[in-house]
C-alpha cells in the first residue's frame, strides 16, 4: 500500500509507515537493531545521510516498497558504491523498474564526486548488460552516450551507441530507422575494440541483407570478414554466416545488375 503524503523526504516517508503501523519509536528498535535515537533524527531529518543498511531493515520491518524508499534515499545520497548497490538490487529484483527512477538513479551515479568520471562510466555501462529489460537498458545506454560525449569519453560513446543498436534493432517495425542509426556508429569505429567491429558490421550486414539494400550488405560483409576477431566463440558462430550469406548476396546483386542491363 502506498501512503499519500505532503512531503517527499526519506524521513516524512518513514514517519508516515510507522504511524499508520502504529508503531512506538522503541517497538521499531526492537525489531530493527536500530537505535530510536537515530529512527527519530532520520525520520526529523537531522541524519542527512542515513545509513542504507539501517534504512532497508526499517523499511523492511514497516513494509515500504523498495522503490517508494529510495526515490527519496537517491536524493540525498552522492556516494557511488551505495547508488550502485542500489542498481544492483533493482537489476535483481527483476521487477518492471520506474523508467524516471532509473534515469535519476544514472544520472546520480555518474555526477557522483566520490569516483573519477570514466570509472563511473565503465561501471554503469558493465551494470547495464546485465539488465534484462529492453525500453530500461536503452534509457540508460542512452544516457551514457549523452554523459561520455559531454565528458569526452569516446570508447564509450562508440561502445553505448553499438549496444543502443542492438537493442533498437531487434523492433521490427522500425527496420529502416534502426539502420540507420546502426550506421551511425561506423563513425565511432577506432574507438571499438575488433570484436565489437566485427559484430557491427555482422549486424548491420544482415540489417541490410533483409532490407534488399545489396550493395550495403555487400560492404557490411567485407568489413566484418576483415575485422580480426580474436575471441573463438564469435569466431565460430559469425564468420561462416558471413560467409555464406555473402556468396548468396553477390548473386542477387549480380542477378539484379544484370535484369537492369537487360531492361535498358
Amino acid at each position: 500500500m502506498v501512503l499519500s503524503r505532503t512531503s517527499s523526504s526519506l524521513g516524512s516517508l518513514i514517519k508516515d509507515y510507522r504511524n499508520k503501523r502504529g508503531m512506538t519509536f522503541e517497538k521499531l528498535d526492537q525489531l530493527t537493531d536500530v537505535d530510536k535515537g537515530n529512527i527519530c533524527r532520520i525520520e526529523s531529518g537531522r541524519i542527512k545521510r542515513p545509513n542504507l543498511d539501517n534504512i532497508l531493515k526499517i523499511g523492511s520491518i514497516l513494509k515500504i516498497p523498495y522503490e517508494e524508499m529510495m526515490e527519496p534515499y537517491i536524493e540525498v545520497e552522492e556516494r557511488s558504491d551505495i547508488l550502485f548497490t542500489i542498481l544492483h538490487e533493482l537489476i535483481r529484483s527483476n521487477n518492471n523498474i520506474n523508467s524516471n527512477m532509473i534515469t535519476k538513479l544514472a544520472k546520480k551515479i555518474l555526477n557522483s564526486p566520490t569516483e573519477e568520471s570514466l570509472d563511473l562510466v565503465k561501471n554503469l555501462y558493465n551494470s547495464t548488460a546485465n539488465i534484462e529489460e529492453p525500453s530500461t537498458k536503452l534509457i540508460l545506454y542512452k544516457l551514457i552516450v549523452r554523459h561520455s560525449r559531454a565528458h569526452g569519453i569516446m570508447p564509450y560513446v562508440a561502445k553505448s551507441l553499438l549496444q543502443a543498436y542492438l537493442v533498437e534493432r531487434d523492433d521490427f517495425t522500425k527496420l529502416r530507422t534502426t539502420y540507420g542509426s546502426g550506421k551511425g556508429t561506423i563513425e565511432y569505429e577506432d574507438f571499438l575494440t575488433s570484436e565489437e567491429r566485427g559484430l557491427m558490421y555482422y549486424k548491420l550486414f544482415v540489417h541490410s541483407y533483409n532490407l534488399c539494400l545489396f550493395e550495403d550488405s555487400i560492404k557490411m560483409g567485407e568489413k566484418a570478414l576483415n575485422e580480426e576477431i580474436s575471441d573463438i566463440s564469435l569466431r565460430r558462430h559469425y564468420k561462416p554466416r558471413i560467409k555464406k550469406r555473402y556468396l548468396s548476396t553477390l548473386i542477387v546483386s549480380k542477378y539484379q545488375e544484370q535484369n537492369i542491363n537487360i531492361q535498358k
